[in-house]
């Protein structure tokens, strides 16, 4: 009953109003709880008052505010995805070209059912369609990162996120991929979280969009992956690693 009235009164009452932060200090005995609810303690050491023992705890909206918003910059927008853009997501999407650069995964040839569980699978979820005059132009997404997958430090506070990104061949070479960073980077000012991205080595034009938007190289990873089965050289790709801590 309780984690319902959360989930079903007490959170949406945050989010439109607004509240990003809630900090608890709990009693040891209700740490469990809280971390339910998606709590997470705030230091290692537990404060003792009045003969108490208490675990300061925050909670933080800003992703699951930021997963609903619009992001309106000069020329483009980000904003969640419709049902009703799968067609044009999938006319954007289904290319060798930008299959080549994106991990295997990503589907080849990318058909209208792919493009509709792609936008179902987005909902609730920090991913936004690249729009341009409010159609799809691409993908732009941040998801959970966790310093085992990246073998760097301090990524599993519950904060930290991946970057990914691409757009339609039509509109490479506009600028469009590096706003759309810098309108996604603008929400996460302040907020102490740690962004990381990997580009293939060869891949130059992504590199300097993550160096133009601040990110910094923290390691270089041989055979790292595996290239997209559209791809002519089978052999395993070389990656950068990089890192933007926000904050």
């Amino acid at each position: 009953l309780g984690r319902r009235l959360w989930q079903e009164a007490m959170l949406p009452r945050l989010m439109s109003d607004k509240i990003l932060k809630v900090s608890v200090n709990s009693s040891l005995y209700a740490v469990g709880v809280y971390e339910k609810f998606g709590f997470r303690p705030t230091t290692d050491v537990d404060v003792s008052r009045n003969g108490m023992v208490y675990r300061p705890m925050l909670l933080n909206l800003t992703f699951d505010v930021l997963a609903e918003a619009t992001i309106v910059g000069t020329r483009i927008a980000l904003r969640p995805y419709h049902e009703s853009d799968a067609q044009q997501l999938q006319c954007q999407a289904d290319n060798a070209n930008v299959a080549k650069h994106l991990r295997k995964v990503f589907p080849h040839p990318y058909t209208l059912e792919d493009a509709q569980a792609w936008v179902s699978f987005t909902k609730g979820k920090m991913i936004w369609a690249i729009t341009l005059n409010d159609e799809v132009i691409g993908n732009i997404g941040l998801l959970p990162a966790q310093s085992r997958d990246w073998g760097a430090d301090g990524l599993d506070d519950g904060c930290s996120r991946e970057l990914g990104y691409w757009l339609g061949e039509a509109f490479w070479g506009n600028g469009f991929a590096t706003e759309a960073l810098r309108l996604l980077l603008g929400q996460l000012k302040d907020t102490n979280c740690r962004v990381v991205a990997r580009t293939a080595v060869g891949n130059v034009a992504s590199q300097h969009i993550l160096e133009k938007a601040g990110f910094s190289q923290y390691r270089h990873q041989i055979e790292a992956e595996e290239p997209h089965a559209v791809c002519e050289d089978k052999a395993w790709m070389d990656c950068v690693d990089w890192i933007l801590d926000m904050a």
